[in-house]
């Protein structure tokens, strides 16, 4: 597909569909580069062995060496080992919020929220920043794997920003009596 997409950005087409192209080339890039960088993580450490906790605590140490934001976390229910899918899933979501907080938001606090409830997996980010307009502002390419990486788990994505408000993301991803 990659190989096929740059074949197209040689040929002269219309301005809409060079948009779309170069849309679709950058959720590709953005797609392969996630892929390697989770592979990367993963291999580098015994992440199978660790808690999504201790994964999160691990990143916000190193995110708040280089940025002066504070993070708050809590969790609750989590008694029961997540399986690798969610883990993974929902520690590359947690990385893109994180991401999106440092170059869009402004905000100096996170609050980052898990909690296992009646088979359900029930993730709430939010920040303090300056917010945007959902309706004015396109959804990137970072949002839409997200929405992406959700909807594939059957899973449910809610979010809550304007301007001057800061950004709110609630999820819920079932578990299934623990087979996900």
């Amino acid at each position: 597909t990659m190989m096929f997409l740059s074949d197209m950005r040689k040929i002269t087409i219309e301005a809409k569909e060079r948009k779309l192209l170069d849309s679709s080339m950058g959720l590709l890039e953005t797609s392969i580069r996630d892929l390697r960088s989770a592979m990367e993580e993963w291999r580098k450490s015994d992440s199978k062995e660790r808690s999504y906790i201790k994964a999160v605590e691990e990143l916000v140490v190193n995110i708040k060496r280089k940025h002066h934001i504070q993070f708050v976390m809590s969790h609750h229910g989590l008694e029961k080992k997540l399986s690798p899918l969610i883990k993974h899933t929902l520690f590359r979501i947690t990385q893109e919020f994180i991401e999106n907080t440092i170059k869009y938001a402004k905000a100096d606090t996170v609050l980052l929220d898990v909690i296992m409830y009646r088979e359900k997996l029930v993730f709430t980010y939010e920040d303090n920043g300056i917010g945007f307009d959902q309706l004015s502002v396109p959804k990137g390419y970072g949002l839409s794997s997200v929405e992406s990486k959700i909807l594939s788990m059957d899973g449910f994505l809610e979010i809550n920003t304007r301007p001057g408000n800061g950004f709110m993301a609630m999820i819920e991803v079932p578990v299934n009596g623990g087979s996900l």
